[in-house]
């Protein structure tokens, strides 16, 4: 199935978990935030957050900087 992040598609297996996806794609788990579909998804569900096709998930690093 396809999903998008940041507004990019990526294939990934049916069933994938956002910790799945995030592992995938070699995201640090450090420092980030995630949405799908314009929704932030807490650290702690990310491993128990199913994908579905076509979802558009948001990563967002945090910056330093004043």
């Amino acid at each position: 199935m396809q999903v998008l992040i940041n507004q990019r598609p990526i294939d990934c297996q049916e069933k994938s978990t956002l910790l799945n996806l995030i592992e995938e794609q070699q995201f640090s788990q450090q420092g980030i935030a995630v949405a799908v579909n314009n929704n932030i998804v807490p650290k702690i569900n990310w491993a128990s957050h199913v994908l579905n096709a076509n979802d558009h998930i948001t990563i967002i690093g945090a910056t330093q900087g004043g």
